[in-house]
């Protein structure tokens, strides 16, 4: 089985992430436990080489702190800014 590559709208999510998480104040280091990695697979998620699942996308999520609902548009909002 062959590891898919990152694409394009991954690396742009992956850099949202960064956005948040920097402005957030969270380092890289507290994220990845919050997360359940360790620090170097957290860097390559948000540098883009790495692809995560939809469950790692939501523990993300949870770790910074920001709502997502798959109700009312929440998905469409989201891809909306990328």
């Amino acid at each position: 089985m062959t590891k898919k590559r990152a694409t394009k709208i991954d690396e742009e999510l992956a850099q949202k992430i960064v956005e948040a998480r920097e402005a957030r104040g969270v380092t890289q280091v507290f994220m990845a436990k919050q997360i359940g990695v360790v620090p170097q697979q957290l860097f390559k998620y948000e540098r883009g080489k790495d692809r995560f699942s939809a469950v790692r996308f939501f523990k993300i999520l949870k770790a910074l702190h920001i709502d997502f609902s798959i109700d009312d548009k929440g998905i469409a909002d989201v891809l909306s800014n990328i």
